[in-house]
C-alpha cells in the first residue's frame, strides 16, 4: 500500500500524452516548417497550414519561394479534407502578398503558376466544403489579378466547370460564380467571355443550373449596361420566367427588379409587366410570394400612366394577405407606390391604407406612422384632412412605439393642413404630453419640432400655446428634453424679433430669468439657447438678441460653476466662427477671459482645437498632445486647485447647495503648464476644510510629485470615457443612452480616485470626526459601493445633477451613515 501513488502516476501519464501535441511557437519559422511539415499528427500540419499566409509575409518572397512554395502542392494533395480546406482558405492572403510584394517573379510563379492551379483542382474537389472555400477564394483572387490575366488564366477554370457534363454540381458552381466574375471583368470582357457561358448554362437540362442562372440575371444586367441587357439578357430572362420548374421561375421573380432597372422603359412596360402579372397568378405560392416582395420597387420604376389599375390592384391585395411579412412589405413600399402613381389616384390605394392603419401588427402601424407626413405631402391638403387626420388620431392614441413614430414628424404633417385644422391638434398634443408625463421621449420628440411649430403657427396660438410649451420644455427635468428644445426656442425668439410680435418681451424676460437662475442646469440651457440663436442670427432678426440676450450670455463668463463656464466656452467658440459674429469685440473679450480661467476644462474649451489631421497616430490613441503632460495644456496660465475654486483663484468650501460657508483660502499660484518642471513640490499647502458631511478636512501636506501633473481633478488627463461624455450626441435617446451615461460617470468617479491614488499624493488620514464617525481614508476606498448623491427629485439645487443624464457618484463605506465625496467629485455640478 505504501508504494501506491495514484495521483503522481496520473499526472505523469497526462504529461506523456499532451507533450507530443504541443506546438512550439518559439521556433523560427523555417524550423517550424521543417519540424511539423511531415508530422504524424494531423493537428500539427493543420496548425501549420493555417499560418502559411502569415509565414509568407514574414519571410518575404525569396525565402517563401525557396522554402514554402513547394509545400503548397503537397498540402493540396492531402487525403484529409480539413487540411485541403484550410489551405484553400489561406490562398487569398497568399495571393494578395504575391500580387503586392512588387516582384514579377512572385506574381507569375507564386500566383499564376502555383495558386491558380490549386484553386482549379479545389473547385472540383470531392468534398463540398473544399469546393465552397475554393469558390470564395477564386472570387477574392480575381480581385488582385491583372485584367489581362482574368481571361487568360481565370476564365478557363470557369469554362471547365461550365462544360463538365458529368457533375451538375460543378455547373451550378460555375453559374453562381459568373455573376460575380462579370462584375470584376467589366462590360467588354463580360460580353466577350461571360455571356456565351451564360447563354449555354441557361439551356442546361439540370433545373438547379437554370435556377442559379436566373438568380444572377440582375447582376449581369447592371454589368453589361442597358443596350446589351435588352439584346442578350432580357431574352434569357423571358425564357426562364416561363420555365416548368417553379424554383427557376422564383429565381426570375427575385431578379425582376434588377433586370427592369436596366432595361429601357418601353421594353420594361411592354415585356416585363406581363411577366410580373404572370408571376402574381402563378400556381406556386413561392413564386407569388417573391413577386409580392418585388412589387413595390417594380412599380416605382414606371411613370404614372404606365401603371395599370390591375397592377395597383395587385399591390392593394397585399394589405389583406394572410402572411404578416407581405402586409409589412406593403406598408413599407406604400409611399413609393403612391408617389409613382400620384396623389390623384389615392382612391385606388385608400382602402389598403385604412386597413393597414388598423392592422393588428404594431410594426405595420408603426411603419405607416413613420411615413404619414410623406403621404400627406403627396396627396395634398384636402385628402390629408379627409382621410389622414383620422389616421393621425388613431396613431396618437396607439401604443408608445407607434405614437413615437408619428410624433417624430407631426409638425411636417400639420404644415400640410389648413390653419383651422392645424390649430385643432395643439390642444391634443398638450393633452398627450400631460397624460404621458412619465414618457419623456414624447416631450423630446415634440421639443425637436419646436422650430417648425414656431413658423407654422401665428397670433394667439403662438403666444398662448407654442411659447408656453417651448418654455416648459426648456425647463424640463430631463436634460435631453431641454437640449432638444434649445433650437426651437431660439427659432421662436428670432421670429418674434424679426416680426416684432407681441410675445417677444415676455419670452426675453423668461430667458433672462434662466440666465440668472439659481440652478446651474438652467443657466447651461440658456447658454445653449443663446448659441442656437446666434448661429441662426441675421441682420434682420438679431436686434433683440444683440441688445438683451447676448450681454447676459457674455456675463456668464464669471459664473461660479465651472460647468456653466466651459459650456459657455464651447458655445462662444462656435459663435465667434459664425458669419454674423465674426470679429465681435464682446465675444472676443469673453473668450479671452475664459482662456485665463482658473479651471482647466474652461481653458480647454476656450482654446482653438488642433485639427485632427495634425494629430499624430499616437496622440489620437492616448489623448495627449506631443510634449505636454496634459492633453488640455495651453500656453495660458492655469491654476491647479484641489477643492472648488472661484474665478479669483481662491478656494471656497461649499455645502450641498453650493453655498460658501468658510472664508477663502489661497491655493497654489497659477503656473504655465509649458514651463512646469517635471518635479514639482507642493510645500505647506493648507486645504480648506470641506463642509460635506462625512469628509474630514486635510491638514498640511508636504508632497513631492515626480513625473506627474500637479495634484487636483482638473489636472487629470482627459480619458476616453470623459471624451465619450463630451462627444455623445445630445439627440441619442432611450434608456440605453441613459444607462451608458450612468456607467461612464461611475467609471469616471473610480478612475479619478485611482489616478490620484497612484501618484502618492494623498495626505495621511485625519482623526475620525465625532459627528460623522468616519475616517477620511474611507472616502478614497474605491472598493466601496457607488452611491448616487441625488435621486434627481430636486431639480433646483446647485449640487443635484439631472437624474436623466447628469449622474454624480460617490463611494460609501459599509459603516458610513452619510455619503462621502472624494476630492475628484467636489466640483459643483461636475458629472
Amino acid at each position: 500500500m505504501g508504494d501506491f501513488f495514484p495521483f503522481g502516476e496520473d499526472e505523469e501519464e497526462d504529461a506523456d500524452l499532451t507533450e507530443p501535441l504541443a506546438f512550439d511557437d518559439d521556433l523560427p519559422i523555417l524550423e517550424r516548417l521543417q519540424k511539423y511539415f511531415q508530422s504524424d499528427l494531423m493537428l500539427h500540419r493543420l496548425y501549420l497550414v493555417r499560418q502559411l499566409g502569415e509565414f509568407a509575409v514574414q519571410l518575404g518572397w525569396d525565402a517563401t519561394n525557396q522554402h514554402l512554395l513547394h509545400l503548397l502542392n503537397n498540402f493540396s494533395d492531402s487525403t484529409d479534407p480539413g487540411l485541403r480546406q484550410a489551405l484553400v482558405e489561406q490562398i487569398p492572403e497568399l495571393a494578395a502578398f504575391f500580387a503586392n510584394v512588387g516582384s514579377e517573379d512572385a506574381y507569375n510563379t507564386g500566383l499564376i503558376l502555383t495558386l491558380l492551379p490549386i484553386i482549379a483542382r479545389s473547385t472540383t474537389d470531392t468534398n463540398q466544403q473544399v469546393r465552397g472555400a475554393a469558390s470564395e477564394a477564386l472570387l477574392q483572387v480575381a480581385g488582385v489579378l491583372r485584367p489581362v490575366d482574368l481571361s487568360a488564366h481565370l476564365l478557363p477554370i470557369l469554362k471547365s466547370l461550365a462544360n463538365d457534363a458529368t457533375e451538375e454540381d460543378h455547373r451550378v458552381e460555375a453559374a453562381l460564380l459568373l455573376g460575380s466574375i462579370a462584375t470584376i471583368m467589366g462590360p467588354d470582357q463580360c460580353m466577350e467571355s461571360v455571356m456565351p457561358l451564360f447563354t449555354h448554362l441557361a439551356d442546361d437540362q439540370c433545373f438547379r443550373v437554370r435556377k442559379a442562372i436566373a438568380g444572377q440575371l440582375g447582376t449581369v444586367c447592371v454589368t453589361v449596361g442597358s443596350v446589351h441587357a435588352a439584346g442578350y439578357v432580357l431574352p434569357i430572362f423571358l425564357k426562364l420566367s416561363g420555365d416548368e420548374i417553379w424554383g427557376v421561375r422564383k429565381g426570375c421573380a427575385e431578379s425582376l427588379v434588377g433586370v427592369a432597372n436596366v432595361v429601357p422603359l418601353p421594353l420594361r412596360a411592354a415585356k416585363l409587366i406581363p411577366v410580373f402579372e404572370a408571376f402574381m397568378e402563378d400556381k406556386s405560392r413561392w413564386v407569388r410570394g417573391s413577386a409580392m416582395q418585388s412589387m413595390g420597387p417594380f412599380i416605382a420604376l414606371f411613370e404614372s400612366d404606365l401603371v395599370s389599375p390591375r397592377l395597383v390592384a395587385y399591390f392593394v391585395s397585399m394589405a389583406s394577405n394572410a402572411d404578416p411579412e407581405v402586409v409589412a412589405t406593403c406598408a413599407y413600399n406604400f409611399p413609393a407606390v403612391l408617389v409613382t402613381i400620384g396623389g390623384e389616384r389615392w382612391p385606388e390605394l385608400s382602402v389598403a391604407y385604412v386597413r393597414m392603419a388598423r392592422d393588428p401588427q404594431w410594426k405595420v402601424r408603426q411603419t405607416l406612422a413613420y411615413s404619414l407626413h410623406e403621404v400627406s405631402r403627396i396627396v395634398g391638403t384636402a385628402i390629408a384632412e379627409e382621410s389622414l387626420m383620422p389616421v393621425l388620431d388613431l396613431f396618437l392614441k396607439d401604443m408608445e412605439e407607434v405614437t413615437l413614430a408619428v410624433l417624430g414628424h407631426v409638425s411636417d404633417f400639420l404644415a400640410v393642413l389648413s390653419p383651422p385644422k392645424r390649430a385643432q391638434y395643439l390642444p391634443a398634443l398638450l393633452e398627450l404630453l400631460q397624460k404621458n408625463e412619465k414618457v419623456w421621449r414624447f416631450r423630446k420628440y415634440i421639443a425637436k419640432q419646436l422650430s417648425q411649430m414656431s413658423m407654422i403657427f401665428d397670433g394667439e396660438l403662438l403666444e398662448h400655446t407654442v411659447m408656453p410649451l417651448a418654455l416648459d420644455l426648456c425647463h424640463d427635468h430631463v436634460a435631453k428634453v431641454r437640449v432638444a428644445s434649445c433650437a426651437g426656442v431660439a427659432t421662436l425668439l428670432l421670429r418674434l424679433s424679426q416680426e416684432q410680435l407681441h410675445p417677444l418681451n415676455e419670452l426675453i424676460a423668461s430667458l433672462l430669468e434662466m440666465a440668472h437662475s439659481s440652478s446651474f442646469q438652467y443657466r447651461q440651457t440658456f447658454v445653449q439657447i443663446a448659441e442656437q440663436a446666434a448661429l441662426r442670427a441675421t441682420p434682420q432678426n438679431s436686434a433683440s438678441f444683440d441688445s438683451q440676450i447676448l450681454p447676459a450670455l457674455l456675463a456668464l463668463s464669471g459664473d461660479r460653476v465651472p460647468n456653466v463656464r466651459f459650456a459657455l466656452a464651447r458655445s462662444l467658440m462656435k459663435i465667434i466662427a459664425s458669419e454674423h459674429y465674426l470679429g465681435h469685440s464682446g465675444v472676443l473679450a469673453s473668450v479671452e477671459a475664459l482662456r485665463g480661467d482658473v479651471d482647466r476644462d474652461v481653458v480647454y474649451y476656450a482654446t482653438p482645437r488642433q485639427p485632427v489631421s495634425e494629430i499624430n497616430e499616437h496622440d489620437a490613441d492616448t489623448g495627449f498632445r506631443e510634449g505636454n503632460l496634459d492633453a488640455r495644456a495651453t500656453d495660458e496660465p492655469v491654476a491647479h486647485h484641489l477643492p472648488p475654486s472661484t474665478p479669483d483663484g481662491s478656494t471656497q468650501p461649499m455645502d450641498a447647495n453650493g453655498t460658501v460657508s468658510e472664508p477663502a483660502v489661497p491655493v497654489v499660484q497659477a503656473v504655465p503648464p509649458a514651463a512646469a518642471p517635471l518635479e514639482v513640490t507642493l510645500a505647506a499647502v493648507e486645504v480648506a476644510p470641506a463642509t460635506v458631511q462625512g469628509f474630514e478636512p486635510v491638514g498640511l501636506m508636504d508632497v513631492s510629485l515626480t513625473d506627474a501633473p500637479p495634484l487636483g481633478p482638473s489636472s487629470i488627463p482627459r480619458s476616453p470615457a470623459r471624451e465619450l461624455l463630451d462627444q455623445m450626441d445630445s439627440d441619442a435617446d432611450g434608456v440605453i443612452s441613459s444607462i451608458i451615461e450612468d456607467v461612464v460617470a461611475t467609471h469616471l468617479a473610480g478612475e479619478a480616485v485611482r489616478e490620484l491614488k497612484t501618484r502618492d499624493a494623498w495626505s495621511e488620514p485625519a482623526a475620525p470626526s465625532a459627528a460623522a464617525n468616519t475616517p477620511a481614508s474611507s472616502a478614497y476606498d474605491t472598493d466601496a459601493p457607488m452611491t448616487p448623491v441625488c435621486d434627481g427629485s430636486d431639480q433646483t439645487s446647485e449640487s443635484c445633477a439631472d437624474a436623466a443624464s447628469e449622474p454624480v457618484f460617490t463611494t460609501e463605506p459599509a459603516f458610513a451613515s452619510e455619503p462621502i465625496l472624494p476630492v475628484s467629485e467636489q466640483r459643483e455640478g461636475d458629472s
